[in-house]
């Protein structure tokens, strides 16, 4: 009896437990506890992190885009030693006034969205102005393989995503249309961020708490992006990175509007088709910015919002 009464007893504290440490979905993977494996702090005797808005990485480089600081800091990413930085507060070539984005061309060309100065200028790798064009409402860049893709704010009537070739550009998804056909009416609700990958599109509508999956003609092929049942009711989807044939989600939950400071972060792993394979969880106690977000393949780079230091984290497989 004693036996059976002590059973009784841990049979439900181990139920706690599992559901404690571990939440199940779909094929019953269990949540990936991450840690991160390096680090870059906010200020060294050679450069100082402002406001980091975009992270890339291209080549064996990680590019960090400074927008408090009007620059762009580049460093190796095996090892994260600094290399130099490029541009500087400024209106003139190769200068930037609140940078917002970063991208590469097909041709190894640096492509930076200049908000401040309205314009989309092109550098080579080591930073030397190329050229520059006229900017109206671009503000994201993604691309995948070859081929690069830029979206306009959601405000704008000609809000949606581009393919953009050389001094080009072709409407893909039109997203004014999609907020008609939604009823989305306030700019909170059609703020949204977008992702190239293998399949066509990941779109995250971050203050909507939707993500939708495009075709690679702009066509909606999955109106709600499954997610894992968190603990927190409430999230906010970041920029995806494409990973493989599949995509990297970051998202952060928390319980409430007035609770944020209890957020919890997850890096969520898709097939193609929108899958979930694996759910990686981030250490606590951090506030970390969801549009800044890139992957290597081995890695992928998430920065702290408040204290501007980036995070390696390794990807690991169940």
């Amino acid at each position: 009896m004693k036996l059976r009464k002590n059973c009784l007893i841990l049979i439900p504290a181990l139920i706690a437990l599992c559901l404690v440490t571990s939440c199940i979905f779909g094929e019953k993977k269990s949540f990936i506890s991450l840690s991160a494996v390096d680090s870059l702090g906010f200020k060294t005797d050679r450069y100082e992190i402002g406001s980091i808005i975009d992270l890339k990485y291209h080549w064996d480089k990680l590019y960090i885009l400074d927008q408090r600081l009007n620059q762009l800091l580049v460093f190796n990413e095996k090892d994260l030693n600094f290399v130099g930085i490029i541009g500087k507060k400024g209106k003139g070539p190769g200068e930037f006034i609140e940078p917002m984005n970063l991208g590469f061309t097909s041709q190894d060309t640096l492509l930076v969205i200049d908000l401040g100065n309205g314009r989309l200028q092109y550098l080579d790798l080591e930073g030397n102005y190329l050229y520059s064009r006229k900017s109206v409402g671009f503000w994201s860049i993604s691309q995948y393989k070859d081929q690069m893709f830029m979206n306009k704010f959601a405000a704008l009537p000609d809000a949606g995503i581009y393919s953009i070739e050389q001094d080009s550009t072709c409407l893909i998804f039109d997203a004014v249309s999609f907020f008609n056909k939604q009823n989305y009416t306030e700019i909170k609700q059609m703020f949204f961020t977008f992702t190239a990958y293998e399949k066509g599109f990941v779109v995250s509508f971050i203050f909507n708490k939707r993500v939708i999956l495009l075709s690679n003609d702009g066509l909606v092929i999955n109106p709600e992006l499954d997610l894992p049942e968190f603990e927190y009711p409430n999230f906010n989807p970041g920029k995806a990175a494409a990973y493989g044939k599949g995509f990297l989600l970051p998202v952060k939950t928390f319980p409430s509007q007035d609770k944020v400071e209890t957020s919890e972060y997850y890096v969520i792993e898709y097939d193609k088709n929108g899958n979930i394979n694996n759910v990686f969880a981030l250490p606590l106690g951090k506030e970390y910015f969801l549009e800044g977000f890139c992957s290597t393949g081995e890695y992928f780079y998430l920065s702290d919002f408040m204290e501007a230091i980036v995070y390696k984290f390794p990807i690991i497989k169940e």
